[in-house]
């Protein structure tokens, strides 16, 4: 975890395990983390980077843009 608030990271872990707990892993890509929730939504953390800012992001079936943790310079989901 490198520039990252400590603070920050342990929110993040905590919230997708949250989420983990009652989902079911579609796939993981280095970049992407597709699950599906009791629910029926489809979940997607992916890595998001633009000229002003990088993170990673959470998408509720392939929409919305929730900003789940920020300042990240790279991720590899496995």
């Amino acid at each position: 975890v490198k520039d990252i608030q400590q603070d920050d990271w342990g929110v993040f872990l905590m919230q997708l395990q949250r989420e983990a707990r009652h989902s079911r892993l579609n796939w993981a890509t280095g970049t992407r983390l597709n699950y599906q929730l009791a629910s029926g939504q489809r979940i997607q953390m992916e890595y998001y980077s633009n000229q002003e800012s990088s993170m990673i992001r959470r998408l509720v079936s392939g929409r919305g843009h929730q900003p789940y943790l920020m300042g990240v310079e790279w991720v590899n989901f496995t």
